[in-house]
């Protein structure tokens, strides 16, 4: 039993001291994690016993203060007798700066300053508002009050408005007691009926002249059968109107300002044709005359168009097209003069044959051609040259239905792979030189069979050794494997990492002052030794991973490997001064090799810095690396 309980018994403690601490830090730390999400910058505070966090929190459900809350101010504010809540040197805001505050010099605002949006808004049983807004700019710098109007016991009556009276009170008074109201008469020179009024009667507008005199400009509108809607164009200058009748068909354009039209541009509405220089198109566009343009584009029953479009040419080009169809398999030959003609292919110089897919072609008359017992599969590049010194060059795969014997080639060289089926091989060569053949890439699949172990050597007696039976391969006694980029592998005094395990005594980081002065426990006690043994060729070497920043740039910290069981300092080092004095920074240190016991005494960690130092500790690692020997 007592050997089970020693298996399952945890291997950190609480320091002997600061139990009673870490109990209540925890149970702190449980009620406010119940509505408070942590930065990362919450630390214990050794000095003052607090739990101190210096970012800006998040409460996305309920914080509950039950004993009271300070705002601002300092730490040493406390609260009244009876109060609960102070907001100590400052402004108190509900909601956005532009909503409820109350300033510092006691003052209640609704709304923010007079450049912001300052609205009071009140909101109904339904989702919309009512409120009363300030402008942007009062146009002074004293405050404005308006005094509501005092209207006895009842509210006002119907049709009552709000006004304005001397002394900023406001008033309430009916229309016609404010001056308002009344029908509009005398609009421009509308003589007859409501020209501003839908459905008013009116029909006729008149405009005067640059002279009073008995003419008029006179804007009569029709009956219609529905709205209707005329837009002027954004344009200055006159727009008149053709006198007499435009005809039926003609095309209207502008000239003089008039609208006009001629026999030369006419639409045919009839069958949905244009017509320039011919009243009577026969096609969609009809032109009676030459046509002149950069390109034609014709488009058939698909997507695709057929385009012709001339070249950049300093002088004319007439082509004169055949009078006829032309015959089959005939082309289209030109005089040189731009006469075209149907000519026959061989009449031409054209070359006539059929062929194979992947095979070469041959002559086999002086216009035709057929093909040959060549065969080409290649799909890039030259796949075969025949130079003109008797060399061949074979750039990828050779099939060779044989063997390739060497005594009839005076020379090759191998690019690729030698493969295929069955046993490729290249006879008559009793070893492979540089004379003979050069292997620029790898032969595939290379064996080395052997019953015993493989040793590649060199002069100096050292060597690779290749282990078939256990699978493993051995190097000599100091030797390495390095990268070509330089990286060296199972060189003697290379450490490696093996494990790591965090040792701080706190829940959150701790920072430390006057208490540090004398050397103060900062981590858990380790019971047992808490690592795997080394590897088989390694020596284990222990470092600490600290993470800290302190208020000087100057003087370093000294720790302590404390043995508890025999009461004596196993080994001591220093970490150095951080490189800035902002606490809310963190230098990360890695020590050098540091001695722990390795046995199960009991070891803690303490921290020690100079007079008037402080020192906050994110995280520390114990770390146990393998040396290679």
């Amino acid at each position: 039993m007592n050997i089970i309980k020693r298996i399952f018994k945890p291997r950190l403690k609480f320091v002997r001291g600061t139990r009673f601490l870490s109990v209540a830090f925890i149970l702190i730390s449980m009620i406010i994690a119940a509505g408070v999400l942590f930065a990362a910058n919450v630390y214990y505070n050794l000095d003052t016993g607090e739990v101190v966090t210096e970012e800006i929190q998040r409460v996305t459900q309920l914080i509950r203060a039950t004993g009271g809350l300070i705002a601002g101010g300092s730490a040493a504010d406390t609260l009244g007798t009876g109060i609960k809540l102070e907001v100590s040197g400052g402004k108190f805001v509900v909601g956005t700066t532009t909503a409820f505050r109350v300033e510092s010099d006691g003052k209640t605002y609704i709304g923010a300053t007079t450049s912001l949006d300052n609205t009071l808004s009140f909101t109904g049983a339904s989702d919309g508002d009512i409120g009363f807004k300030t402008p942007a700019s009062v146009g002074t710098s004293t405050a404005k009050y308006y005094l509501l109007p005092q209207h006895g016991t009842t509210p006002p009556s119907a049709d009552y408005v709000l006004t304005w009276q001397a002394g900023d009170q406001l008033t309430w008074k009916s229309l016609s007691g404010a001056g308002a109201g009344g029908d509009i008469t005398a609009v421009g020179d509308v003589s007859t009926g409501a020209a501003f009024t839908a459905d008013g009667g009116g029909n006729t507008l008149y405009f005067e002249g640059s002279s009073a005199d008995a003419h008029e400009v006179i804007l009569t509108a029709a009956d219609a059968t529905s709205d209707k809607t005329i837009t002027l164009p954004d344009l200055t200058g006159t727009v008149g109107l053709t006198t007499g009748g435009l005809g039926s068909g003609f095309v209207l354009f502008s000239t003089s300002s008039l609208i006009a039209t001629s026999s030369d541009f006419y639409w045919d509405i009839a069958n949905s044709r244009l017509g320039i220089g011919t009243t009577s198109p026969d096609y969609a566009l009809d032109v009676i005359g030459a046509i002149r343009g950069t390109s034609i584009r014709i488009s058939g029953a698909g997507a695709g168009e057929v385009t012709f479009s001339a070249p950049n040419m300093a002088s004319d080009t007439d082509y004169t097209w055949p009078n006829n169809d032309g015959d089959s398999n005939q082309v289209l030959t030109s005089n040189g003069s731009g006469g075209l003609t149907w000519q026959s292919l061989s009449g031409v110089g054209g070359v006539s044959g059929q062929g194979v897919a992947d095979r070469l072609v041959k002559w086999t008359g002086a216009s035709t051609m057929a093909t040959s017992s060549i065969a080409d599969y290649y799909t890039s590049g030259v796949a075969l040259t025949i130079g003109s010194v008797g060399t061949s060059t074979f750039a990828t795969s050779v099939k060779v239905l044989g063997t390739l014997d060497p005594n009839y080639v005076a020379g090759y060289t191998l690019i690729g792979n030698i493969v295929g089926s069955g046993t490729p091989s290249i006879t008559g060569i009793g070893g492979i030189s540089a004379a003979t053949a050069t292997l620029s890439t790898w032969v595939k699949a290379p064996t080395f069979t052997s019953s015993g172990t493989t040793t590649i050597s060199s002069d100096a007696s050292k060597g690779i050794v290749l282990d078939p039976a256990s699978g493993k391969i051995k190097i000599a006694s100091g030797d390495y494997i390095e990268t070509d980029g330089g990286y060296e592998i199972g060189k003697s005094g290379t450490q490696v990492l093996k494990e790591m395990i965090p040792i701080l005594g706190f829940d959150f980081p701790v920072r430390c002052g006057a208490v540090c002065e004398t050397a103060t426990t900062v981590s858990r006690t380790i019971e047992d030794y808490p690592f795997s043994s080394a590897a088989s060729g390694a020596t284990r070497v222990h470092k600490f991973v600290i993470r800290y920043a302190d208020s000087t740039t100057t003087a370093s910290s000294t720790w302590t490997v404390w043995n508890d069981t025999t009461s004596t300092t196993t080994s001591t080092f220093t970490v150095p001064a951080s490189a800035s004095t902002s606490l809310g920074k963190g230098e990360a240190y890695i020590t050098g090799a540091v001695t722990i016991p390795t046995d199960t005494n009991d070891w803690k960690l303490k921290m020690q810095v100079s007079s008037g130092t402080t020192i906050q500790v994110y995280d520390i690692y114990l770390a146990a690396y393998d040396q290679i020997n």
